[in-house]
């Protein structure tokens, strides 16, 4: 059972509604009451079926640790080693994987790897969890990279084809509704 109401007058219709014993208010971005009386239907619906989902908030730092581990099953040592960069590039070093000088890979593991500085530190995304990262977050680092350091449009789409690639793990491994 979902019940919507509006914050202030005139204001935004938000719903409430449970999902998986969660309560969970979303707004419903209109001001218009039909509007939001058809999207608490399509809400109610939804739960009817059994197909409302709560929203999730996975650890990146786990995530991107597993993430790096199924990459390394997949990928040869050459494209596994890129792969990483650009995670390291992205993210930083917020997990044991992503740190300079490591490896998760234990086929390709160096006997001593040699510590790195983080020469990328103010240009990292950050995030505590996956669902942080939206596209929009995605395509303002690309941009920032694009005007500050002069990446090319295939480095830039070599970035979005690793995080389409995590994004489809979340989806496929982890059971995380892609956007």
């Amino acid at each position: 059972m979902a019940s919507i109401f509006q914050r202030g007058k005139r204001g935004t219709w938000w719903i409430k509604y449970y999902a998986n014993g969660r309560q969970v208010y979303h707004s419903l971005g209109t001001v218009n009451a039909r509007e939001a009386q058809r999207v608490k239907r399509e809400i109610e619906g939804e739960e009817a079926k059994g197909e409302l989902l709560a929203p999730s908030r996975t650890p990146l730092p786990a995530f991107i640790e597993d993430f790096c581990a199924f990459l390394s099953t997949i990928r040869t040592r050459k494209s596994y080693s890129a792969d990483i960069s650009i995670l390291r590039i992205f993210f930083g070093p917020v997990c044991p994987a992503l740190k300079p000088g490591s490896s998760v890979n234990k086929r390709w593991r160096v006997a001593r790897p040699k510590p790195c500085k983080d020469t990328m530190s103010d240009i990292h995304e950050r995030a505590n969890f996956l669902e942080e990262i939206t596209a929009a977050r995605i395509e303002g680092f690309l941009t920032r990279r694009i005007r500050q350091h002069g990446i090319v449009p295939k480095t830039a789409n070599s970035c979005r084809e690793v995080l389409h690639r995590m994004f489809n793990y979340a989806a496929k491994e982890m059971g995380i509704p892609a956007h």
